[in-house]
């Protein structure tokens, strides 16, 4: 998966697709309905509120930048110009449905979304135990895949394995606001990819009822302590070829 990072006003992973639509201004062209003005002067940017703009969004990719500065003028259309331009152009509102994405949008809300197929083990600490399942599979001339899952070298029940990866990649954060805090790790998962690349997640209790985590090291927020005990009685039971709840 594609990961961008927001920077400001946290630092934290943000949600791939919600960004698709404002990176496509960089790499796409922009289907323009008409224009404002064919001319860019004071009086016609006030004219269509691009001297207070709406949005302002500037992308650097590989060197190159470009800002564009965005006005609502109704509820269909809006005035853009970008760099470079020398009109104001009239493009549909549907094309900035960005506009009206809170903050907490653009986050990356999930806590794990890879493919099990990307996954070649997945080991779990806590201060109990230690899991670790080795994950494999073929592929047959129909593109069947059938699944093997190791644990300490013991073959377990594979849709057991899949129905728990299945719930664990539907838990989303319930709270985006992070605290500091001196608890240690209360559990800790690390996927291991087939380019020998890793992901760690990391749980913390703040509280009765919640625990924050982290990705590679970035807070993220926090999820349901029921999400939480249920992962972790899901991986042992599972660990132990029993089916999840």
């Amino acid at each position: 998966l594609v990961q961008y990072l927001i920077t400001t006003p946290i630092e934290r992973y943000a949600n791939a697709d919600n960004l698709t639509s404002i990176v496509n201004l960089f790499s796409n062209e922009i289907a323009v309905a008409g224009s404002y003005a064919f001319d860019i002067t004071d009086a016609t940017l006030k004219e269509f509120g691009l001297d207070n703009p709406d949005a302002v969004v500037s992308m650097t990719i590989d060197g190159e930048s470009r800002t564009f500065k965005i006005s609502k003028v109704d509820d269909e259309y809006c005035a853009v110009i970008y760099d470079g331009a020398v009109m104001i152009r009239k493009v549909s509102a549907s094309a900035f449905a960005f506009l009206s994405l809170k903050p907490e949008d653009l986050y990356y809300k999930n806590l794990f979304m890879n493919s099990i197929n990307d996954v070649k083990t997945l080991k779990f600490n806590d201060s109990d135990s230690e899991v670790k399942f080795d994950i494999s599979y073929e592929e047959d001339e129909n593109s069947n895949k059938t699944y093997h899952i190791l644990v300490n070298e013991k073959e377990i029940t594979a849709s057991y394995f899949q129905s728990f990866y299945a719930d664990f990649v539907g838990i989303q954060c319930s709270d985006f606001t992070v605290q500091e805090t001196a608890a240690a790790v209360a559990g800790k998962i690390t996927f291991t990819f087939y380019d020998d690349s890793d992901t760690v997640i990391e749980f913390y209790k703040v509280n009765e009822t919640q625990y924050q985590y982290s990705i590679d090291g970035i807070n993220m927020g926090k999820i349901t302590a029921s999400a939480y005990n249920k992962m972790v009685k899901n991986i042992k039971l599972v660990a132990q070829d029993n089916q999840p709840t």
